[in-house]
C-alpha cells in the first residue's frame, strides 16, 4: 500500500527527547556545586561525639584512664543528631548490592553464584532490616518522655513497622531451618562496603540472636508488640515460620530467586526503608527544634553548641567558594555581567476635565506609584506623546458565523470540540459582547470576566460540541413600496425575484413581516418556483386581518427612512437544519416585481351628483331621481396610488329586465354609464363601460378599468376623504348616457289623472336603481429595478438589505445587488508562503461604537487579553485582523498608516490606535445611529485571536524609571490602582487609571541564571544551527516554556484536507514546545499548549537568529490519549462511587505524571507498559485485585489490546484519557484461591488466580 505523501516516517530517525529547563543548568556551573564544607549540625554534633572516645583522661601514673564519650551520651540532641545524620544513601546502596548479587544466579545451566555466595548475601538482607528496627527503636527509647517528637517518632515508626517486623522474622525463620538451608551466618563472600557496614552505628546482628534467648539489650520495647502480647520474647518464639514467599523449589538458588521477586518480600524490605527516611527526617525537624526552643541543655553542651552557631557563618563563607570561582571566571576573565532588574511596564488611561477637549502628555510625562520599601518615589514615564481627547468606547458588538465544516482545526486533536452539523454556516450576533447572552442580560462568569471579540461559545461537555452563547442573527432583505399600502380585503401578496443564480432560492423560508398599525404582521412564507421557472415569494393575507399600513419608526422600530409600507423577509433559523445563508450569498437582483391583488375591498368613498353616500344600506348611486348625465363617484388613495386594474362587483336591489317598469320612451334613451377618471382637475377618459344590470342578474361585474399613468395621484395614506370640486385626482365616475324617465314620470302622471285614468294609461312604476353592496377588486404590479435607475411617474420602491444590528438601503446602480447582504467571510486571505488559512471559512466582526471623536482624531484603544486563550492549533493567517470605519452605510478600511497595533492581531495585550478620519458618519442605519462604528473582522480563524478582559480608550504606556529603588521591585508586579496621580499635575487632566497590574519587571538575574545563560550564549552565539541551540535559545527567551524539541528535515504545517507531516524534509525545522502548567494555571494539565502568541513570538525570536535557507514551524505537540479498560474489586467497606473517580484520577496522575508535577519531565517517545500499569493498580491500598487489563492507543488502531503503547510521531507524547473504562467487581462475583499467602485480610487466606490479573498484600 502506498504511503501517502502527507505522511511520511523515517523509521531510522534518531530518538531525541528534546530539553526542558530543568536540564539547562550543568551541576559544574551550580553556585552549591561541591561546597567546601557540606557537614550540618546533626553530622557535627555527631562527629564530636566520636571524636570523644579519642580525648582520654590520665590518671595519676600519666596512663589512660576513660575518655570524653561520657560527655555526650546523655543529651537528646546526640540521639536526633545521630538519626538526622544516619548515611541512609549507604544503606540503600548496600540493600541493591545485595539484591544484584542475589539476581546474579542462573540455576538452569548453574553459571550462577555458589550457594554460598546467596546464603550469606540472603542472611545479611535479613540482619540489616532487623538490626535496623532494633536500632530505630533504642534510639527512640532514649530520647525524653517529655520531649514532643518522641511521641510522633514511636507512632510514624514503630507502631508502621510492627507487622512487618512479625512477617520478616516468619519468613528469616524459614529460611534458616529450611532444608537446605537459605541463610549461612559467615562472611567470606562480603564485599568490603558491605562487611564495613553500620546500622546508626551499630555492627548487623544477628536475626536470630534476636528470638534465640535475647539479652535484655536485645529485647525491643512494648511498642512494637501486637495487641493482646505482653512478653517481647515470648512473642518472638511464638512467631511460626513463613514459607509464603519461596515457592515450591526448595534448592538455595530457587527459593532465593523466588523469594527476592516476591512481592510480599520486596513490599515489606520498602517499608523499612521509607521508615528510616522518615525517621531521618523526623529526626532534623526535633533537633532543631531542639537547639533553639529546649532549655535543658549541659551547660558544656550549650557552649558546644554557640560553637557550632558561630562555625555556621565562616562556613557559610566558605562555601561561597564555588561561587566567587565561578564570577570570577564570568565577570572578571570574560567581562559578562548579569541581566540588571528589568523595569515594570503598565498601561494607562486618562479622563479629561470637562473644560478640555484635548491635552497633550509630552514623551516623558512622570506618573507616581507610590513608594517602594526604602521610602523612595515609583516613577513611570510614558514611551511617547500623547494626544488625549473626549472619544470612548460605549457599545460593543460581535458577529460570528459558524464554520462550513463540523471541525475546522488545522491541527486536530481527538477530544477537541466540534461544531454541530446544524450549525454550519450559521451566523449569530451579541448587542453586548460583554456579556454572558450576548443581549447584557447575564452577567459573564467566566475567569476574569473574559469574553470573545466575536462572540461567546461554550463546550457542551456530554456531546463534546460547540454550543452558542449569543442568539441567531437576523439576516434578510426589506422592501418599501406604496404598493404595501392595503388596508382591506383577501390581499395577495406576490415579490417575483430577477436575476442571476436564484435556483437556490427554492423551498427557503422566510419570516415575512408587514408594517400595521400596532406593530409588524408575521407570517412564514417559503419561496415556490413557477412553471416559468420564475421564483415567487407568494402569501395571502385573509380579509379578517389587519390593514397594511405604512411605516412609523415609534411603532415598527428600525432606522427605514421611509414614509412607506414595508415587507421584511428574514432567514429562519431552523432547528437542526442547515441555514440558508451560505447557499444564497451569491444570488443576485437585477430587478424585482412587486404584485398585489385584493379582493373585496369596501372601504372606498362613494358619491353621487347629490354628494357622498352611506354604502352601508341600500343606496342610489345616481342619486334618488337619476337623469342622463347624472354621476356615479369612486374614490380611494389606496388604489389610485398604484397602476392597478379594478374590477367592481355591484349587488343591485332589482332587476330591470325591460318590462314592468316605466320606460319613458317616448323620447328617452335606454340608460348605460361611461366612465371618466380625474386628472389634474378634469375629468378625461369617456370609456365606455356599463355598470347596470343586465336583464337577467341583479349582481354585474365590471372588469378591466385600467389606471394608467396619467391617473396616479401621489402616495398619500390619510384616508379617503368625499370628492369635491376642488379635487385633483384620485376618483373615477360613472355617467349615465340615458335614463329611467325619471324627469318625464310626473309629466305621465299628471296626464294620467287629466284623462280621468282612461286615455292615457297609468305609467307603470319607475325602475328605482338601488345598490345593495359594492366591493372592489384590483391587481396592480409594480416593477424594481435595482440595476438600473427607476422610470416612470411613480416614486421609486426602496430595497433593504437587513444586516443583525441594522438595514441599509440598496442601489445597485449599473451592477445586480446581492438578495442577501454580504458578510464575512467575503474573501480568502492566503499568506505569502501559500499555507491554507481559510480552514474551514469560519468569520466574526467585532464593532465598536465610539462617542466623542472629533473628527479627524486618533483613537487609542488598550485592549487587554486573557494569555493564551486563542486556539493554539490554528497557524493565525498573515495579515489576520483587519480594521474598518462606517462611512454612509459603508464600510471603508483604514490605510495601513492609519493603524498602529501591538497586540499583533488581538493576540496578546497592548495598544491599537486608529487615525479615524473626516468620512467617518454618525447618521447611519447598519448600526444605530450617533456613534462612530469601528469595525475589527477576520475572514478565518476567528479563535485566532484570544479572549478579551477589557477594552479602554484614552490609553497609552508607562515604563518604570530608575530613581535609586529598591532592587526587589522588580520582581513583584503592581496591582492595578498603583499608579493613580501625575508627579506634575495638569489642569486638563481629571483622572488617571491604571486598569491592570504592571507586568515585564524583573529581579536583578540570579547567579545561577547567568552562568546558565552565558555559558549556553558562548556556544550558540546568538545563531539558531543545531538541535541544541535552537532548544536552549527558546527556553532562554521563553521561561514559560516546560520544553523544547527541535526536529530538523521534519515538516510538518496544515495540508488540506490533512496536516502535512513529513519526516524527510530537507530544509525544513520543526520546533514542539510545551508550557509549564504550574506557572499557568489556566492550562489544561493534561493539554499544556503552547500559545499562539507564543509560537508567533518564538517565530518571529528565530526567524532573526537562523539561516534564511530553514522553513521554521513552530507547532504545538499533538496528545495522543491511552485508554485502560478493567475490572476491578474494591475492598469490603469502601464507598464504590468515591474510589472508582479516585482510582481515576490516581491512574491519570500515574499515566501523565508530567501534568501534575513540573519536577516530572515530558517524555517523547516514550512507551507505557501494561504491566507498569498492573502494578501501579495493585499497589494502591483501596484494591484488592483487578482483571481483564486491556491496554489501547485511542487513535491508532494498530495499537489496541497490546502490552505496550507508543506514540506515532516523533511529534507526539503519550497522554492519559480523561476517564478511564473502569468496572467494579460486585459481591457476587465467584472467586477461586489457589495457595495461602499469610494475608491475615483475605478471608480464606489464600492467592486469587484463574483470569485474575495480580493480587494485592494486605
Amino acid at each position: 500500500m502506498p504511503t501517502p505523501c502527507n505522511d511520511i516516517r523515517n523509521e531510522f530517525s534518531l530518538a531525541h527527547s528534546g530539553t526542558a529547563q530543568s536540564e539547562r543548568q550543568p551541576w559544574a556551573l551550580q553556585s552549591d556545586y561541591v561546597l567546601v564544607d557540606e557537614r550540618t549540625y546533626a553530622q557535627w554534633i555527631v562527629f564530636v561525639r566520636d571524636y570523644a572516645r579519642f580525648v582520654q583522661y590520665h590518671n595519676l601514673s600519666n596512663t589512660p584512664d576513660g575518655n570524653w564519650e561520657a560527655f555526650w551520651q546523655a543529651n537528646p540532641a546526640i540521639v536526633l543528631a545521630n538519626l538526622a545524620a544516619a548515611p541512609l544513601d549507604d544503606f540503600r546502596k548496600a540493600g541493591q548490592e545485595i539484591f544484584i548479587e542475589l539476581q546474579k544466579l542462573d540455576y538452569q545451566d548453574n553459571s550462577g553464584p555458589s550457594n554460598i555466595h546467596l546464603q550469606e548475601h540472603f542472611n545479611l538482607l535479613f540482619d540489616l532490616l532487623t538490626t535496623l528496627a532494633w536500632q530505630l527503636d533504642r534510639h527512640i527509647q532514649l530520647l525524653p518522655d517529655d520531649l514532643p517528637s518522641k511521641d510522633a517518632l514511636r507512632s510514624r515508626i514503630s507502631q508502621a513497622l510492627r507487622p512487618a517486623l512479625g512477617q520478616w522474622i516468619a519468613w528469616q525463620k524459614h529460611a534458616q531451618t529450611a532444608v537446605p538451608a537459605l541463610l549461612l551466618n559467615q562472611q567470606t563472600t562480603l564485599s568490603a562496603a558491605l562487611l564495613n557496614l553500620r546500622v546508626l552505628g551499630a555492627t548487623p546482628v544477628p536475626t536470630e540472636d534476636f528470638y534465640t534467648a535475647p539479652p535484655a539489650s536485645l529485647l525491643f520495647s512494648d511498642d512494637w508488640l501486637p495487641a493482646g502480647e505482653t512478653d517481647w520474647a515470648t512473642y518472638l518464639a511464638g512467631i511460626v515460620p513463613a514459607a509464603t514467599i519461596f515457592g515450591t523449589d526448595p534448592s538455595v538458588p530457587a527459593a532465593t530467586s523466588f523469594a527476592i521477586r516476591h512481592y510480599f518480600f520486596t513490599s515489606v524490605y520498602e517499608q523499612f526503608l521509607q521508615a528510616f527516611a522518615l525517621a531521618a527526617t523526623e529526626a532534623e525537624k526535633a533537633l532543631q527544634g531542639l537547639l533553639t526552643n529546649w532549655n535543658q541543655h549541659e551547660p558544656h553542651f550549650a557552649l558546644f553548641l554557640a560553637f557550632l552557631r558561630l562555625l555556621s557563618q565562616e562556613q557559610a563563607y566558605l562555601n561561597t567558594l564555588t561561587d566567587r570561582h565561578l564570577r570570577f571566571y564570568f565577570e572578571r576573565v570574560l567581562r559578562l555581567q548579569p541581566r540588571p532588574a528589568q523595569p515594570h511596564q503598565a498601561f494607562l488611561t486618562v479622563e479629561l476635565a470637562k473644560h478640555v477637549a484635548t491635552q497633550l502628555l509630552p514623551a516623558g510625562t512622570l506618573f507616581k506609584a507610590g513608594k517602594d520599601g526604602l521610602g523612595k518615589d515609583i516613577l513611570f514615564a510614558s514611551h511617547a506623546d500623547f494626544v488625549a481627547n473626549k472619544a470612548q468606547v460605549t457599545e460593543l458588538r460581535s458577529i460570528f458565523k459558524a464554520p462550513d465544516n463540523t471541525t475546522l482545526y488545522q491541527f486536530g486533536d481527538s477530544e477537541r470540540p466540534v461544531y454541530k452539523n446544524a450549525d454550519r454556516n450559521r451566523y449569530y450576533a451579541a448587542t453586548v459582547s460583554n456579556s454572558a447572552d450576548g443581549l447584557g442580560e447575564e452577567e459573564l462568569t467566566t475567569a476574569d470576566g473574559r469574553w470573545h471579540p466575536f462572540g461567546n461559545r461554550s463546550v457542551d461537555a456530554d456531546t463534546n460540541t460547540w454550543q452558542m452563547d449569543l442568539p441567531p442573527a437576523t439576516i434578510g432583505f426589506a422592501v418599501a413600496s406604496h404598493y404595501l399600502y392595503l388596508t382591506q380585503g383577501t390581499r395577495i401578496i406576490d415579490l417575483q425575484f430577477n436575476g442571476s443564480n436564484l435556483a437556490p432560492l427554492q423551498n427557503v423560508k422566510f419570516r415575512v413581516s408587514l408594517t400595521t398599525e400596532k406593530g409588524w404582521l408575521e407570517r412564514i412564507v417559503t419561496v415556490v418556483r413557477n412553471g416559468d421557472s420564475t421564483y415567487h415569494l407568494r402569501f395571502t393575507i385573509d380579509a379578517d386581518e389587519v390593514a397594511i399600513l405604512p411605516y412609523q419608526v415609534k411603532v415598527h422600530g428600525g432606522a427605514y427612512q421611509t414614509a412607506f409600507p414595508i415587507i421584511k423577509a428574514e432567514l429562519i433559523h431552523e432547528a437542526g437544519q442547515l441555514f440558508a445563508y451560505q447557499a444564497l450569498k451569491n444570488t443576485t437582483l437585477s430587478s424585482l416585481d412587486l404584485d398585489v391583488d385584493v379582493t373585496g375591498k369596501h372601504d372606498v368613498s362613494w358619491g353621487s351628483s347629490t354628494g357622498p353616500l352611506d354604502v352601508s344600506k341600500p343606496f342610489h348611486p345616481f342619486g334618488p331621481s337619476p337623469g342622463t348625465g347624472a354621476v356615479f363617484v369612486m374614490g380611494d388613495k389606496e388604489i389610485f396610488q398604484k397602476k392597478a386594474t379594478i374590477d367592481l362587483n355591484l349587488t343591485w336591489k332589482d332587476l330591470n329586465d325591460g318590462t314592468g317598469y316605466y320606460t319613458g320612451t317616448v323620447s328617452g334613451v335606454a340608460a348605460t354609464t361611461r366612465y371618466d377618471v380625474l386628472d389634474t382637475g378634469n375629468w378625461v377618459g369617456n370609456t365606455s363601460k356599463n355598470i347596470l344590470p343586465n336583464f337577467s342578474s341583479t349582481v354585474v361585474n365590471v372588469a378591466g378599468i385600467v389606471l394608467g399613468d396619467n391617473n396616479l395621484i401621489a402616495p398619500d395614506f390619510l384616508g379617503n376623504t368625499p370628492y369635491t370640486s376642488q379635487s385633483r385626482g384620485g376618483y373615477l365616475r360613472f355617467r349615465l348616457n340615458g335614463d329611467w324617465g325619471h324627469a318625464r314620470y310626473p309629466l305621465a302622471l299628471a296626464a294620467y289623472a287629466k284623462g280621468n285614468g282612461t286615455s292615457p294609461a297609468l305609467p307603470d312604476p319607475l325602475y328605482d336603481p338601488q345598490l345593495l353592496d359594492v366591493s372592489i377588486n384590483y391587481s396592480a404590479s409594480q416593477h424594481i429595478p435595482l440595476s438600473s435607475a427607476a422610470t416612470g411617474v411613480e416614486p421609486p420602491a426602496v430595497f433593504y438589505h437587513l444586516h443583525p444590528f441594522g438595514l441599509a438601503a440598496r442601489h445597485g446602480g449599473t451592477q445586480n445587488i446581492s438578495l442577501l447582504p454580504l458578510l464575512v467571510p467575503q474573501s480568502v486571505i492566503n499568506t505569502p508562503d501559500g499555507t491554507i488559512n481559510n480552514v474551514g471559512k469560519d468569520g466574526g466582526e467585532w464593532l465598536l461604537g465610539v462617542e466623542g471623536l472629533v473628527l479627524p482624531q486618533v483613537l487609542s484603544l488598550l485592549v487587554q487579553v486573557a494569555p493564551g486563550t486563542a486556539d493554539p492549533l490554528l497557524q493565525k493567517p498573515v495579515p489576520h485582523v483587519s480594521w474598518w470605519y462606517l462611512s454612509h452605510n459603508e464600510w471603508l478600511p483604514f490605510a495601513s498608516r492609519e493603524v498602529s497595533d501591538t497586540t499583533n492581531g488581538l493576540l496578546q495585550t497592548g495598544l491599537i490606535q486608529l487615525s479615524v478620519p473626516a468620512a467617518a458618519t454618525t447618521d447611519n442605519t447598519l448600526l444605530p445611529a450617533g456613534k462612530i462604528w469601528l469595525r475589527a473582522s477576520v475572514e478565518s480563524a476567528v479563535d485566532g485571536v484570544s479572549q478579551l478582559i477589557g477594552v479602554h480608550a484614552q490609553a497609552f504606556a508607562v515604563t518604570q524609571i530608575a530613581n535609586d529603588n529598591d532592587p526587589a521591585l522588580g520582581a513583584v508586579p503592581l496591582p492595578a490602582g498603583t499608579i493613580a496621580k501625575l508627579r506634575n499635575p495638569l489642569n486638563g487632566i481629571k483622572k488617571v487609571v491604571q486598569p491592570y497590574a504592571t507586568f515585564g519587571g524583573s529581579a536583578l538575574e540570579t547567579a545561577d541564571k547567568f552562568y546558565t545563560r552565558t555559558s549556553e550564549r558562548l556556544r550558540h552565539k546568538d545563531r539558531a544551527i543545531t538541535q541544541w541551540d535552537y532548544e536552549r535559545m527558546l527556553l532562554q527567551a521563553f521561561p514559560q516554556l516546560h520544553k523544547v524539541k527541535c526536529l530538523n528535515h521534519l515538516r510538518y504545517e496544515p495540508g488540506d484536507p490533512q496536516p502535512i507531516y513529513r519526516e524527510l524534509a530537507a530544509g525544513n525545522v520543526t520546533i514542539i514546545s510545551v508550557t509549564a502548567t504550574q506557572q499557568d494555571k489556566a492550562l489544561d494539565p493534561l493539554r499544556p499548549y503552547t500559545s499562539l502568541a507564543d509560537l508567533q513570538n518564538m517565530q518571529a525570536f528565530l526567524a532573526a537568529r537562523t539561516t534564511c535557507f530553514a522553513k521554521l514551524h513552530l507547532r504545538n505537540p499533538i496528545f495522543e490519549p491511552v485508554l485502560v479498560t478493567f475490572k476491578v474489586r474494591l475492598y469490603d467497606g469502601l464507598d464504590e462511587s468515591f474510589y472508582e473517580t479516585q482510582l481515576n484520577q490516581d491512574l491519570i496522575g500515574f499515566l501523565s505524571p508530567w501534568a501534575f508535577n513540573n519536577q516530572v519531565e515530558i517524555d517523547f517517545g516514550g512507551k507505557i507498559n501494561k504491566s507498569a500499569i498492573v502494578n501501579f493498580i495493585e499497589e494502591r491500598a483501596y484494591v484488592n485485585y483487578i482483571e481483564d487489563l486491556v491496554l489501547s492507543h485511542t487513535t491508532d488502531p494498530s495499537q489496541q489490546d497490546v502490552e505496550s503503547v507508543s506514540p506515532t510521531k516523533q511529534v507526539s507524547i503519550l497522554v492519559s484519557a480523561r476517564q478511564h473504562d473502569i468496572t467494579i467487581i460486585q459481591d457476587s462475583a465467584t472467586t477461586e484461591w489457589l495457595e495461602d499467602c499469610g494475608c491475615a485480610t483475605n478471608p480464606d487466606g489464600k492467592q486469587l488466580i484463574g483470569n485474575v490479573t495480580y493480587i494485592r498484600a494486605s
